[in-house]
C-alpha cells in the first residue's frame, strides 16, 4: 500500500463523520454506536468492492445506510411475525 493509498483509506479520520451520520439514523446513542460498529465490520467483509479512487466517505455512508435499512426491515418483519402469532393465539 502506497502512502497515497493510506491517506485515501483513512477510516479512522472518518469516524467522527460516521458517528454523526449514525446519530441521524439512530437516535438512541447505544444503537448509533452499534450501527457504526456494524458498518465497519461490513466494510471489512466487503472490502473487495472498494476500488482505489472511490470516495471512501461516500462508500462507508452507503454501507451504513444499507445496514440501517436492513436492520429496520428485519425489525418490521419480526414485529409482523409477532403480531401474526398474537392474532393466531387469540383466535384459538
Amino acid at each position: 500500500m502506497t502512502e497515497g493509498t493510506k491517506k485515501e483509506f483513512d477510516v479512522i479520520g472518518l469516524l467522527p463523520s460516521l458517528r454523526q451520520f449514525a446519530s441521524t439514523l439512530e437516535t438512541d446513542p447505544q444503537r448509533s454506536k452499534l450501527l457504526v460498529e456494524r458498518t465497519l465490520r461490513r466494510a471489512v467483509s466487503e472490502l473487495k468492492s472498494y476500488r482505489i479512487g472511490m470516495d471512501l466517505r461516500r462508500w462507508l455512508f452507503r454501507l451504513m445506510l444499507e445496514t440501517a435499512e436492513l436492520r429496520a426491515s428485519h425489525g418490521k418483519i419480526a414485529l409482523a411475525a409477532r403480531r401474526d402469532r398474537s392474532r393466531q393465539s387469540l383466535m384459538s
